[in-house]
């Protein structure tokens, strides 16, 4: 890349590239530089100090991270990336909404597989229809029939209250 663009430049009679203090000066001065988009394409990258393009150093190392490709980064459409949605605080799209839904139903089942046999509600009561709904499983007949005992226990309760 030729360096002509360096003789049009705002600062072309200082040296802004190099020096801390001098930043603040030259941000000023890149503002209404004509070879802006020259200059940071230019941009050095083993260049601790100095603006280019009317970016600190700092500022040129974000832009870079953020441009590059991160190939960590999970595709939507997964639970990965809709918690990567959620951390940078973006809303989620659709495809990674559907996956943290079934992660949830997944982790759901799981948790209840991990129960012990003594916690975990036994058919024909109350407890057992409710776990067979927050399953989405067709509910068995005597759970059904303790559910229905229990809504009337219920009635009778409120009735006499």
């Amino acid at each position: 890349m030729s360096q002509e663009w360096r003789l049009r430049a705002a600062c072309a009679a200082t040296d802004p590239f190099a020096g801390s203090e001098a930043e603040f000066v030259a941000e000023g001065w890149c503002s209404t530089c004509p070879v802006k988009a020259d200059c940071l394409a230019a941009d050095p990258r083993g260049e601790e100090q100095g603006v280019y393009g009317g970016l600190t150093r700092r500022e040129r190392q974000a832009r870079a991270r953020r441009a590059k490709p991160d190939k960590r980064l999970a595709p939507c459409g997964t639970e990965a990336a809709y918690q990567r949605h959620y951390r940078w605080k973006e809303a989620a799209c659709e495809p990674c909404k559907r996956a943290h839904s079934q992660a949830e139903l997944e982790r759901r089942a799981r948790k209840v597989q991990r129960r012990p046999a003594s916690q975990a509600p036994a058919c024909g009561t109350a407890r057992g229809y409710r776990q067979h709904q927050r399953r989405h499983e067709e509910t068995c007949g005597p759970c059904r029939a303790a559910w229905n005992t229990y809504l009337a226990e219920r009635r009778t309760v409120r009735e006499a209250a």
